[in-house]
């Protein structure tokens, strides 16, 4: 059995390379392999990671173990693995056609093969410099255990599910359609404020799903329509035909980014709503993506890239290639931080064992921030500076017990100037405790974010994030006033 470490750039929501890394991870650790992830930005999908027995770190240097073989996603994350052990052999795969962390990393010896997950992933790396003979194609794999067929279909559609990331305005154009058709709507995702982590049942009891990329697959596999949209467009209905092809065709954003998504497109496809094609569909998508099937195909890889005979290698030639690449991505991140737009855009997160969180009661751990039956400040930080706008607060954690008493609140100048307080309650989604609106009307140098429990409190904190909000807003969806400063 092979010791693997598997590598992805963030392991805090529920992204397709995210819910991948940890689902691959977990059916490899259930074949008998050990296996670990190394990702620099941590959240509720790290903490859930460890729930199921899989070590998950932000700290290379921690890593106590060389791994027989480094599963590569995104090649900054990788280029650091392969730097921290020299001597093993990688594999990288490619997620994604557009995006700068999907683009092939330095063509070091060391790197055996690369994946992969569509043709339009394949097209990039060689575009990128990576030989086609070298390129694989292995479609990302969906738990069918979780995500389960349905039973019974709907005649016509009764139900239908929305599944939004940032942009939220085509909602509207969908919940159009939907009410003049008679179908009850829910919206989940990052874009509403509701991340949840019961898709697969959310999947099964919805007729119609409004999404794309692995939301489409998932749901497909459940038996349920799949009209693709996105914040970026309209990419119509997913047919037998595009399964088929699939993962030759594309069922991302890049399908649609031309097209807006409007209510006479969207009633269009319902009216094609056909229970024997869903029936076709789910059955095609349930033969392709099964994630034992696949794990067994990954492992033949790794043996084949561990096994291989030994190339030549030119470490210093090797170590050139990787210097250079990270003094790229240094000069990029000096770029990106001396841009007063970049900086107004960023998103901030912070997992519980950062240095910039501070606790006066609480217990740290590398996963959580713990209460300890101490009454006092459980949390405070991360003293960052701001531009003026809207964002959101966001804590992510467990909570046992509270008292009427705990509080969280966003203070400036030392804790001199309360920006906003409300009291410590549960929010109904995955692991999301807290979810409140901070408004600057000027820039800040110190932000701080406070959280007070009492005594006999009982929680937990994985991570933290401080999001801007870049749409325009209307007052009813941003109202301050609900809110004690």
């Amino acid at each position: 059995m092979a010791s693997i470490l598997m590598t992805n750039l963030i392991l805090a929501e529920r992204s397709g390379t995210e819910i991948a890394t940890v689902e691959l991870a977990y059916a490899l650790k259930g074949r008998g392999h050990r296996v670990a992830i190394y990702s620099p930005s941590l959240g509720p999908t790290a903490h859930r990671a460890r729930v199921l027995g899989i070590p998950v770190t932000n700290r290379i240097e921690s890593i106590g173990f060389v791994p027989d073989i480094i599963h590569g996603h995104h090649n900054t994350a990788l280029t650091v693995a392969l730097i921290r052990f020299p001597k093993t052999p990688a594999i990288f795969v490619c997620h994604d056609s557009s995006t700068p962390y999907d683009a092939a990393p330095p063509l070091v010896s060391r790197i055996g093969a690369y994946i992969a997950i569509d043709h339009a992933c394949r097209d990039r790396m060689v575009l990128d410099g990576v030989p086609d003979t070298k390129i694989q194609i292995i479609a990302n794999a969906v738990n069918l255990d979780l995500f389960k067929p349905r039973i019974d279909y709907a005649i016509t559609p009764k139900s239908a599910l929305v599944v939004t990331k940032l942009n939220t305005d085509y909602v509207a154009e969908i919940k159009k359609a939907c009410d003049l058709r008679g179908i009850e709507l829910s919206v989940v995702g990052v874009g509403v404020g509701k991340v949840v982590d019961d898709l697969a049942i959310r999947f099964q009891k919805a007729d119609v799903v409004f999404g794309y990329s692995r939301s489409a697959i998932e749901a497909a596999a459940t038996g349920a329509m799949v009209i693709m949209t996105d914040g970026s467009g309209y990419g119509g209905i997913l047919s037998s035909n595009m399964i088929e092809e699939w993962p030759n065709c594309n069922l991302g954003r890049r399908h649609f980014l031309n097209k807006h998504v409007s209510s006479e497109d969207i009633l269009t496809a319902l009216d094609s709503y056909n229970v024997e094609e869903l029936k076709k569909i789910s059955y095609i998508v349930r033969e392709k993506v099964d994630l034992n099937a696949l794990a067994l195909k990954w492992e033949t890889l790794y043996e084949e890239v561990i096994s291989s005979p030994k190339r030549l290698v030119n470490p210093a030639h090797d170590d050139a290639l990787l210097a250079s690449y990270v003094a790229h991505m240094t000069f990029n991140v000096a770029e990106k931080y001396s841009d007063d737009d970049m900086e107004r855009y960023a998103v901030y997160r912070f997992d519980a064992a950062n240095p910039r969180l501070k606790t006066l009661v609480g217990k740290k751990t590398k996963s959580a921030l713990t209460t300890t039956g101490v009454a006092g400040f459980l949390l405070f930080g991360p003293y960052i500076p701001l531009k003026n706008g809207y964002y959101r607060v966001k804590i992510f954690g467990n909570i046992t017990f509270l008292n009427e008493q705990d509080y969280v609140d966003v203070t400036i100048e030392r804790g001199m100037k309360k920006l906003i307080k409300v009291p410590l309650s549960h929010v109904p989604s995955s692991d999301l405790i807290v979810d409140i609106p901070l408004y600057l009307n000027e820039s800040a140098t110190d932000i701080e974010i406070r959280i007070n429990v009492s005594a006999d409190s009982r929680l937990e904190v994985y991570s933290i994030e401080i999001s801007p909000v870049d749409h325009e807003l209307q007052e009813s969806e941003f109202n301050l006033n609900q809110y004690i400063a």
